[in-house]
C-alpha cells in the first residue's frame, strides 16, 4: 500500500505463540523490571515455583536472554530497570496520519521479526512486528544479530508498493535516510550512514538494516525492513560482537542527553519509513538524495572492499542511480553491487 488508509485502526500482538519456557522468563523479568531488589521468595511466591526454580531461572535469563542480573544475599535485581515495548506506548509517539493507518504488534519473543512478516499475510500490510527479543536475529549476508532482552530495539515493517519502484535496489539506502531522519528527531545528530545499510555515530555502528523482499505481486510487490537499534546494551550483553559500536545512550550521555524512550524511538522510526515509502513510490529517490549526500559516511573516505574471497582498497566516490557504490581504485572506478565494504579511518 502506498498511503495510509483512514480507517484501518488495529493494534495486535505478535504473531508467533511464545513457548512455556519463554512464557516463564517473561513473567520473571516482568517482576524484575523496576530494579528494585527482590528476594527470592518473593519471587517464588509471585511465580507460584519453589526459590530453586527462581535461581535456575535467573541462571537462564543472564545466559540466554543476556539479562544483567545482579545477587546479593538471597536477593535479585536488574542492574537497569527496563522499559517494555506496549502497543499503546508505540501508538502515541505516531503522528495522526499512521494511527489508523498502520498495524502494529509487540511480541516478547520470536526468531525474527523479518521472517514474522515476510510469513504473515499481506492483506494486514501495512504492518509492523517489534520484539524485545529475537532468537535468530539476522543482519546483512545471514550474519548473527545479538538481541539481548529489552536493551535495543528490533523493529521490522511490511509494506506493498502498488506499482514496483524503477529503482528498487535503493530501498536499503532509502531506508537509512528515513531512520537518520528519525534518530535526528530524537536528538541525535551525531548520525551518519555507512554505505549500503549501516548507521553510525562517533565512528562506530550504532545500528543496522535489512530489507528483503517477501513477494511480487502483480506489477507491485512486497518488502519487508528490519530495523535494529542499540539502545541500552552493554559490553556483556553483546556477547562478544567483533565489530566496533555503540549505543544510544552512550551518544546521548557524550552531550549529556537522555537516551529517547524506547517505544517513543519505535513510533520516530515507523512514521519515518512509512513516510518514505510512500515518497519513494511517488519520487523515486529525489526526495532522499539531498540527505544521502549529506549524511553519507563512506564518501571520499579510503575503503577496504571484500568480494569472492579477496580484498583490495579505493576510495568511495559516492553512489550510482541504482545505490551501487562507486570506488576509485586508480585509474579505475569499480561499481559493487554486493561486497563487504570497511572504512580505513
Amino acid at each position: 500500500m502506498d498511503a495510509p488508509g483512514a480507517t484501518r485502526a488495529e493494534s495486535r500482538a505478535g504473531r508467533a505463540p511464545v513457548s512455556a519456557a519463554d512464557r516463564q522468563l517473561v513473567a520473571l523479568t516482568d517482576l524484575l523490571q523496576d530494579g528494585q531488589w527482590t528476594t527470592g521468595a518473593a519471587l517464588a511466591a509471585n511465580l507460584g515455583v519453589s526459590p530453586g526454580d527462581v535461581a535456575e531461572r535467573i541462571d537462564r535469563l543472564r545466559q540466554d536472554w543476556f539479562v544483567d542480573v545482579e545477587q546479593e544475599d538471597g536477593r535479585y535485581r536488574l542492574r537497569r530497570a527496563l522499559e517494555r515495548l506496549s502497543v499503546p506506548g508505540v501508538v502515541a509517539g505516531l503522528p495522526a496520519r499512521w494511527r489508523d493507518g498502520i498495524k502494529i504488534g509487540v511480541a516478547p519473543c520470536v526468531g525474527s521479526t523479518n521472517d514474522e512478516l515476510i510469513a504473515g499475510d499481506a492483506a494486514d500490510d501495512p504492518q509492523v512486528l517489534l520484539a524485545e527479543r529475537q532468537s535468530r536475529g539476522r543482519g546483512r549476508r545471514g550474519r548473527a544479530w545479538v538481541s539481548p532482552f529489552a536493551a535495543n530495539l528490533y523493529l521490522s515493517l511490511a509494506w506493498g508498493f502498488a506499482q514496483q519502484p524503477k529503482h528498487i535496489t535503493l530501498l536499503p539506502l532509502v531506508t537509512g535516510v528515513c531512520c537518520t531522519r528519525a534518530l535526528h528527531r530524537c536528538g541525535v545528530g551525531e548520525v551518519r550512514i555507512k554505505w549500503p545499510n549501516d548507521l553510525y555515530a562517533e565512528g562506530r555502528k550504532l545500528a543496522g538494516i535489512l530489507v528483503e523482499r517477501a513477494d511480487a505481486r502483480g506489477a507491485g510487490c512486497r518488502v519487508v525492513i528490519g530495523v535494529g537499534v542499540n539502545v541500552f546494551m552493554t559490553p556483556a550483553q553483546a556477547g562478544g560482537v567483533p565489530s566496533q559500536w555503540t549505543t544510544l545512550e552512550q551518544v546521548a550521555a557524550a552531550r549529556h542527553m537522555a537516551a529517547p524512550s524506547r517505544n517513543l524511538l519505535a513510533a520516530h522510526l515507523v512514521a519515518a519509513i512509512a513516510d518514505g515509502m510512500v515518497a519513494f513510490a511517488r519520487d523515486g529517490f529525489d526526495s532522499f538524495a539531498a540527505d544521502w549526500v549529506s549524511w553519507d559516511l563512506t564518501r571520499d573516505r579510503r575503503v577496504t572492499v571484500l568480494e569472492e574471497g579477496r580484498s583490495w582498497n579505493g576510495v568511495a566516490r559516492g553512489i550510482d542511480a541504482d545505490g551501487a557504490l562507486r570506488v576509485e581504485a586508480g585509474a579505475d572506478v569499480r561499481t559493487i553491487h554486493a561486497a563487504d565494504v570497511s572504512l580505513r579511518l
